[in-house]
């Protein structure tokens, strides 16, 4: 039998819910399908905890051809990042993750850590600042003449005068405050009986990355 992402989704989020990769469902929080990255991409789930640790899904129907270019935009963005495979993908999967990517499989509906993610230190301010739309930008950060500047005139500006931590810490306030409460809601809905319709209400609000 195949599994496709979005089952496999469902399984991993109950497996963080139990407190896997040191999740705690009384403080942390999960997002899905989080846009982010210059080039539009989505990452499948975003556990957002001490850091914030991405989890790109490949199921038995995926392939892998996108996976490398995907893996160095996650790597620029998230502290940590991870990958949660079908075993059909082992046999190819090492030759595309980085040293520094973990490697989660699911095989017969459970979940085993083949790798753990380490933690980047190195992310791009650029990177980060994508999560931020222009209000978020313009209210969390002082700018001259604000109003005169397009989205990414305000990201570059704000990326040349401010520090990977500041800019760090407010991306991560921004993510806590857009999915936190839907994660609590989610929790009190769904009393553990995870079905597809429930993962919509961790998707948040869809910010256009030029908006």
């Amino acid at each position: 039998m195949g599994y496709k992402a979005e089952d496999i989704k469902i399984q991993v989020i109950k497996w963080l819910i139990k407190g896997n990769l040191s999740f705690n469902a009384k403080k942390d929080s999960i997002g899905t399908e989080v846009l982010f990255s210059i080039n539009k991409r989505k990452a499948d789930l975003l556990v957002l905890s001490k850091e914030l640790h991405a989890l790109e899904i490949k199921g038995d129907y995926d392939n892998l051809k996108k996976l490398k270019n995907q893996l160095n935009d996650y790597h620029k963005t998230f502290d940590k990042v991870s990958v949660v495979v079908a075993p059909k993908h082992l046999p190819r999967i090492y030759k595309i993750i980085k040293p520094h990517t973990g490697l989660i499989v699911f095989d017969k509906e459970s979940l085993n850590i083949a790798r753990p993610a380490k933690l980047q230190k190195r992310l791009n301010k650029r990177s980060l600042l994508m999560f931020l739309n222009k209000p978020e930008l313009n209210r969390l950060f002082k700018i001259d003449n604000n109003k005169q500047l397009s989205t990414d005139e305000l990201r570059h500006i704000i990326a040349e005068k401010l520090t990977l931590k500041e800019i760090k810490n407010t991306a991560y306030y921004i993510l806590q405050k857009r999915y936190g409460e839907l994660f609590r809601l989610f929790l009190k809905d769904t009393c553990g009986d995870i079905t597809h319709d429930y993962l919509r209400g961790l998707c948040g609000k869809m910010e256009k990355l030029h908006a």
